[in-house]
């Protein structure tokens, strides 16, 4: 009898996190792709910004751990942030909490550990999608740098 429950316990969990993958690969994120597009992006890398975009949250979602986006996937959720009340409400949805970022990762002296996590996030890619997000990570050189992380 405790089998039973133990397996109809792991089954709902299952299926509570498949419904949260579904949400976020369903998010509307039409307006921060519109808003990129008319600062000039264009429609094949917002579509990639997008997608990559959306594998980072459930990335966030299923390892709430430190992790670095590239520069493209960051450039899109700043966008998605400057959206503040549709972020938050997104981020309540999926996770319960808002989804923190911080823009001084790899600033203060955390260089090693900004290409570490940035790394460490590329192997979470490859263990949910088959693939990386990316291959660079930068260190504040100036604006638009890969210094941002979410911390779950």
């Amino acid at each position: 009898m405790q089998e039973i429950v133990l397996a109809e316990r792991r089954n709902s969990a299952e299926s509570a996190t498949q419904g949260k993958i579904h949400a976020i690969m369903t998010l509307d994120l039409s307006r921060v792709s519109r808003k990129l597009m008319s600062k000039g992006w264009d429609e094949e890398t917002t579509r990639k910004a997008e997608q990559l975009y959306r594998e980072f949250l459930v990335i966030a979602f299923l390892h709430p751990v430190k992790t670095a986006p590239t520069t493209l996937v960051d450039d899109y959720w700043h966008q998605h942030i400057l959206d503040t009340k549709r972020s938050m409400e997104d981020c309540d949805a999926i996770f319960g909490h808002y989804l923190h970022h911080d823009p001084t990762f790899g600033l203060d002296g955390d260089k090693d550990e900004l290409v570490a996590t940035f790394r460490a996030t590329n192997q979470l890619f490859m263990q949910e999608f088959g693939h990386p997000q990316g291959v660079e990570v930068e260190t504040c050189s100036g604006s638009g740098c890969s210094k941002c992380c979410s911390k779950g």
